[in-house]
């Protein structure tokens, strides 16, 4: 199972979670396929209590890119379909549009809310030496 590794510094804190600024890793820099292979600011949970100014290390599950990828394309693309042909059927053209527009907003919400679980299992936090 490959492990991401990849250096951050705590910018805030609270009991439950962290805002940090990740460094991605010299190998991401040409891959652009996470949320890791840039330099920006992203929250992660933590078991533990972390300080801000601290430096720390995400360790990302990347055996979950397969499922996250899924759940990223494939669920919006249903509702998506599902709403532009329901809408087609009961409305003609102007309904196809609104259907398509109304469940793929859904389809959003709802990739978002299963993607927060996975997103938020896969990565580990542990204090940097």
């Amino acid at each position: 199972m490959k492990k991401l590794r990849i250096e951050a510094l705590v910018l805030e804190s609270s009991p439950e979670e962290i805002k940090v600024e990740i460094s991605p890793p010299g190998e991401c820099s040409s891959c652009n396929c996470c949320a890791y292979s840039k330099k920006r600011k992203i929250t992660v949970p933590v078991k533990e209590s972390i300080s801000t100014g601290e430096k720390v290390s995400l360790t990302v599950d990347c055996s979950n890119l397969a499922g996250m990828s899924f759940i990223a394309y494939f669920i919006p693309s249903v509702f998506l379909l599902t709403g532009f042909v329901s809408g087609y059927l009961i409305f003609g053209n102007l309904g196809a549009l609104a259907g398509a527009i109304s469940l793929l907003a859904a389809g959003s919400f709802v990739t978002g809310r299963l993607s927060s679980g996975k997103y938020r299992s896969a990565v580990q936090v542990e204090r940097s030496d």
